[in-house]
């Protein structure tokens, strides 16, 4: 209903959509503005819905009125929304394409004393999408869409500081015994800007750490090389 009211949809588009309208007779319309998206969970039977979803969202928050003096639509394309559906889309993926590495996000609990009284207080850490390879090695994925994949400082271009000190935590963390077994990655859209990056280091216990970029203005088969290719990062090393 929201893009049939709007101007910026074209006229075949618009005759697609309302062919499909008797399909929804049955569907309830709701108001919008009051649906609280960071609240949605999904289970097993449910989220197949995650990726859709997310692309609503996108949708939505490019359509609905602005509260702005002034303004009919909210900031098109925000780096908040392109942000949720980049992480959507490689959870999908991998869902799609290899569901033996069994893609999700997860809760990584900090490696303290169970017992120590500040640790109610540490934040929680919850990984964009972790995927478990049948061999027993974790890889860690914290997806990232920014303007400026990298950080200048004194004319120095270097990874973002939060990034990498996020990614690190998470890996030590996770790799509470020290393996080795799990690595991560940071993985940007890659800009204009910088072009197609990729870097690795190697922690004292084995665990592999990378910096990535994935063109998104490739077609698809061209993305999906890019993706397999980080899964067997390991054969590359």
């Amino acid at each position: 209903m929201l893009l049939l009211r709007s101007s910026e949809v074209g006229k075949a588009r618009k005759a697609a959509l309302r062919r499909l309208m008797p399909f929804f007779s049955e569907v309830g319309i709701i108001d919008l503005k009051s649906l609280k998206w960071g609240q949605l969970r999904y289970d097993r039977n449910s989220r197949v819905y995650q990726t859709l979803h997310a692309i609503c969202y996108f949708v939505v928050a490019d359509l609905l009125p602005s509260t702005e003096a002034g303004g009919s639509h909210a900031p098109q394309f925000t780096d908040s929304n392109m942000a949720l559906l980049f992480q959507r889309f490689v959870m999908a993926y991998y869902r799609r394409w290899h569901p033996e590495l069994k893609a999700r996000a997860k809760m990584i609990g900090w490696n303290i004393c169970k017992d120590a009284p500040q640790s109610s207080l540490l934040p929680t850490m919850n990984t964009d999408v972790t995927l478990s390879f049948p061999s027993g090695r974790t890889l860690i994925i914290d997806a990232k869409y920014y303007s400026r994949t990298l950080q200048e400082h004194y004319g120095r271009l270097s990874i973002h500081s939060a990034n990498i000190y996020q990614i690190h935590t998470y890996v030590t963390n996770e790799d509470k015994k020290h393996t080795g077994e799990v690595d991560g990655m940071l993985l940007y859209a890659m800009t204009t800007a910088y072009g197609a990056m990729s870097e690795r280091m190697t922690l004292n216990d084995g665990n592999i750490i990378m910096f990535t970029t994935l063109d998104l203005s490739q077609n698809f088969e061209s993305i999906k090389s890019q993706l397999e290719g980080i899964i067997t990062y390991r054969s590359e090393a």
